[in-house]
């Protein structure tokens, strides 16, 4: 049936706005989408879970941080920081920003989210990811989307359990800059590609309608076009827009991100803030 317009209203009685689908014939699902610092609505919607339902997560700010001071920089500031790396060519380019990758640390944006999961699935409730993240090689890592599912594993999430039969599978009908969506350990990298696009192209490969869509981002873009797919296919849908990541505490601090920048180009390693600190102690001292 033909969505012919869509409609945002705010709606307080739910802490959230309400998204509805007008269309011609029948009152469609009702889409709910919370701005939320905390998980804690969806520990209580944890009860109501079924088989029949589809919970999904964003990675980035929403599962894991970097536990560097980088992390707490706003785009600009990373593009700031980040100039020496990209003035970079050849060999060396390929070396350093392959190191970023490997080598980097991350952490829990919330140290109880591993345990909701599991909870999920010990339920039988369908439980994946859905990233914007490209997939296949990156420079000098083959793979890229491995590196992400290593990183998830080594901090307890295992989304593969959901999905235990289902076979990796490249989304050829969509395509960003020359590359194509993957799913893949019950991860779906989007590839930069319209996340709603991505989630509609899974569900027709696994030929599945569920019950309810519930998903997790950081992104106001992603949450409401991922509710817009969820209309187009006439599922019900409650989307979190979480932030904790933007409240963990701590400041950025340039002149650290700057000197662990310049260290990554020199000897073409990562350095934690503690080491960085550390150095950088040390070279100041050496000046004075």
């Amino acid at each position: 049936m033909k969505i012919q317009k869509v409609i945002f209203c705010w709606c307080c009685l739910f802490g959230g706005f309400v998204i509805y689908a007008q269309q011609d014939e029948r009152k469609p699902p009702v889409s709910i989408i919370h701005e939320v610092t905390t998980l804690e609505r969806l520990w209580r919607l944890l009860p109501t879970l079924s088989k029949s339902d589809l919970v999904l997560f964003d990675i980035d700010k929403v599962l894991v941080v970097g536990k560097d001071t980088m992390h707490r920089a706003t785009a600009a500031q990373r593009k700031n920081v980040r100039k020496p790396m990209n003035m970079l060519d050849g060999q060396k380019r390929a070396r350093v920003r392959t190191a970023a990758v490997v080598q980097r640390k991350r952490m829990l944006v919330d140290k109880k989210t591993p345990e909701l999961i599991k909870r999920m699935q010990k339920k039988g409730v369908v439980v994946g990811a859905l990233t914007r993240c490209y997939a296949g090689p990156f420079e000098l890592i083959p793979r890229l989307e491995d590196c992400r599912i290593k990183e998830l594993l080594e901090l307890g999430i295992d989304f593969s359990l959901s999905f235990p039969t289902l076979e990796e599978h490249v989304f050829e009908e969509l395509l960003y800059n020359g590359r194509h969506p993957l799913f893949k350990k019950g991860i779906l990298f989007a590839s930069h590609c319209d996340k709603g696009e991505v989630l509609r192209a899974f569900l027709r490969y696994r030929q599945w309608t569920p019950a309810r869509i519930i998903f997790v981002d950081n992104s106001q873009e992603n949450v409401i076009a991922v509710s817009q797919a969820a209309q187009t296919i006439g599922v019900p849908y409650i989307g979190f827009l979480y932030k904790a990541a933007y409240h963990i505490p701590g400041e950025f601090n340039e002149q650290l991100a700057q000197f662990q920048i310049r260290h990554l180009i020199d000897h073409e390693v990562v350095l934690d803030d503690d080491a960085a600190q550390e150095l950088l102690q040390k070279e100041q001292g050496k000046a004075d």
